[in-house]
């Protein structure tokens, strides 16, 4: 893996908030003025999500997949109980 020439140890979780591409451009849009990153064509965020989504199955035990729809209540609500939930808080 291409990380591991970089960063000496991985974090104990990553959290993947994913959102259909479709969508995921939407939400941007309405956010502000699209930047370098944002003007990408979609084939170049259908190959990102798709590089998580594989990296996700790989380490299903440090990367967690996060379901991004809904409002910002609901994914905050899902961040926090994987939080939770991966590190025992009671």
């Amino acid at each position: 893996m291409l990380i591991k020439q970089f960063v000496t140890q991985l974090p104990e979780l990553t959290l993947w908030l994913d959102l259909p591409v479709a969508e995921g451009m939407k939400r941007a849009n309405k956010r502000s003025a699209a930047d370098r990153f944002e003007q990408q064509a979609t084939e170049f965020f259908t190959w990102v999500h798709t590089g998580f989504s594989q990296l996700a199955s790989e380490y299903p035990e440090r990367i967690q997949r996060i379901d991004a729809s809904g409002s910002t209540d609901d994914v905050s609500a899902r961040i926090w109980q994987t939080v939770i939930d991966r590190f025992d808080i009671k």
